[in-house]
């Protein structure tokens, strides 16, 4: 009886602890980005799970954290915005390795709409596509490196 209470005890001890499937990596560009922030970007994000690998890419002005948590655009600016950062853009990679927005709305690269008329359609889109590149260079720049299947062309 008590051998099998011992064995009981081992099985519930060596069981995970969370049934939930682990998240993909989230991918965070920041504004107010300077030189030698890296560590700053690091602590914040960390603040989200300590747990949690944190990588910065210097380039892009942004960072990756891998992380078993489920997370929103708005935790991301919570924790980010005590060190003067702002986040610009945020998505999550999933399972499937689709990059989602975690804002809904923050989908900010254009799209070429259909009316019927090609030639206005077209202008449309580049005079769009331009004024995004102006807007978010720093994200164009994660296009321009193949981060998003869905680039903008140049």
């Amino acid at each position: 009886m008590v051998r099998s209470y011992v064995l009981w005890l081992t099985v519930l001890c060596l069981a995970p602890c969370s049934t939930s499937k682990a998240q993909g990596p989230y991918h965070v560009w920041l504004t107010g980005w300077s030189d030698g922030c890296e560590k700053a970007v690091t602590e914040a994000l960390l603040a989200l799970d300590p747990h949690a690998s944190v990588s910065v890419n210097t380039v892009t002005h942004s960072a990756v954290l891998a992380s078993n948590g489920v997370f929103t655009k708005g935790m991301f600016e919570e924790v980010v915005s005590p060190y003067g950062f702002d986040v610009l853009y945020a998505v999550h990679t999933t399972s499937e390795g689709d990059k989602v927005p975690l804002d809904p709305e923050d989908q900010p690269f254009p799209v070429l709409h259909d009316t019927g008329d090609p030639d206005q359609d077209n202008a449309d889109y580049e005079a769009a596509k331009a004024a995004w590149i102006a807007a978010y260079p720093e994200l164009y720049e994660a296009y321009k490196q193949g981060f998003f299947t869905n680039a903008p062309e140049e």
